[in-house]
């Protein structure tokens, strides 16, 4: 019988969490600023670090710095209820997420995340092809996460099914342009939904119907299985151990769903 997961009660599962970055960094030999990935689209900063000799990146999360975080309406942080609840910690042994230590910061409500330094085994920058044994270890990889929390109830604290759908519309480019952000993706949704306008009216109509209001298609997707899913499985969130495990990195959008909505993206 295929395991189901059952998730540890929220707010705490008594995994730790720092009360800062400078908590899990105080006996860093080095911290220092890093430049983003170009694959690396959110809001997020990052610094590096040296800890023991062993090199790591933080990461650093807001709502008021990250403009995903805000067009998914995450103010609780979805990486850190992952964190908290265990969810994490029961991901399929095929995968590493790469996280060893969060802090979660009351005073500025921010969250920050010590990763393994795993960047020499991400897929890298750009558009060149992966190896075709690669991109089957991704999929076969993908399916093994959606198996492992086959039927996955859901959480509190994690994404909304109806705001999963709404996050990349013109709307979002109109808030975040009003409040004065200056974040490239939200920049350019405008003109990509008027380029599939021009391309395709009908289905410019009938996609930003369903982005508008989700309900029709929230209330299809009930009736199909749900699992746990990743919702941004791309080759910048990728890469492959040596040892054959993927990695699988941003969870900025993680929730209750079909399947199928990893493999689609």
């Amino acid at each position: 019988m295929r395991e189901i997961w059952t998730p540890s009660p929220i707010p705490d599962a008594g995994l730790p969490v720092a009360a800062s970055a400078d908590e899990f960094l105080a006996g860093a030999s080095w911290r220092g600023p890093m430049d983003k990935h170009v694959d690396s689209l959110s809001g997020s900063s990052f610094e590096r670090a040296v800890i023991d000799g062993r090199p790591y990146i933080v990461k650093h999360i807001g709502y008021d710095l990250d403009w995903l975080a805000r067009a998914l309406g995450d103010r609780d942080c979805f990486a850190l209820t992952m964190w908290r609840t265990g969810l994490l910690h029961a991901l399929p042994p095929t995968i590493d997420h790469a996280i060893v230590g969060v802090a979660y910061d009351p005073a500025t409500d921010r969250v920050s995340m010590l990763m393994h330094d795993i960047g020499r085994w991400l897929v890298p920058a750009g558009s060149e092809a992966v190896p075709l044994a690669t991109h089957r270890q991704f999929l076969a990889h993908m399916g093994s996460l959606h198996a492992r929390f086959w039927n996955f109830p859901g959480v509190p604290g994690l994404l909304d099914p109806g705001k999963r759908y709404m996050a990349l519309t013109p709307a979002t480019g109109e808030r975040e342009a009003a409040a004065g952000h200056n974040d490239p993706v939200p920049r350019a949704l405008g003109g990509g939904w008027a380029a599939l306008h021009a391309a395709a009216p009908e289905a410019h109509e009938l996609a930003l119907a369903l982005v508008t209001d989700p309900a029709p298609l929230i209330a299809a997707f009930a009736e199909t299985p749900a699992t746990l899913i990743h919702g941004d499985w791309k080759l910048g969130n990728l890469g492959a151990h040596p040892d054959g495990r993927t990695i699988l990195l941003d969870w900025g959008w993680p929730g209750r769903a079909a399947p199928l909505a990893d493999l689609a993206w």
